[in-house]
């Protein structure tokens, strides 16, 4: 079985509004090896919303790119958004995160049926490289040196 392990992150410009600019940072790797770096613009809004958005693009992607594998792949999605996580799984309900949810439902329904998905938190110091990219797509962000 291939191995497709996905990290992902999102980030916020925290200027205590409501709706600010949101990054997102997705690192894909294939059986270990580097395949796509994405780091986005996806709009305004909150941490949380860019966190879901994260989970999305990075469901996307390795879905996308699990068609090109001949053989079974589990898809591993990495994330250190508990909150995520935990909606995601059905720990908890996804209530105001609905629309955010079947979106990604979306993309796991898109999975070959011999493929398995498995999303799990953890913790943000390991979860680095992506952070970094959500900051570098965010236009409103300034990085730190």
């Amino acid at each position: 079985m291939d191995l497709i392990e996905v990290w992902g992150d999102g980030s916020c410009k925290n200027t205590g509004q409501r709706n600010t600019s949101m990054g997102i940072g997705v690192v894909v790797k294939f059986n270990g090896k580097l395949i796509k770096e994405v780091a986005e613009f996806v709009g305004f809004g909150t941490s949380n919303i860019s966190e879901w958005e994260a989970l999305i693009t990075g469901l996307r992607e390795a879905v996308k790119f699990s068609y090109t594998c001949p053989n079974k792949v589990k898809i591993h999605y990495f994330a250190d958004s508990q909150l995520i996580v935990n909606q995601f799984n059905g720990v908890y309900k996804p209530t105001k995160f609905l629309t955010y949810y079947e979106r990604a439902v979306y993309w796991m329904g898109c999975m070959r049926s011999m493929d398995m998905l498995e999303v799990s938190w953890i913790r943000r110091e390991l979860n680095t490289h992506a952070d970094h990219l959500s900051k570098m797509g965010n236009p409103f962000t300034t990085l730190k040196k």
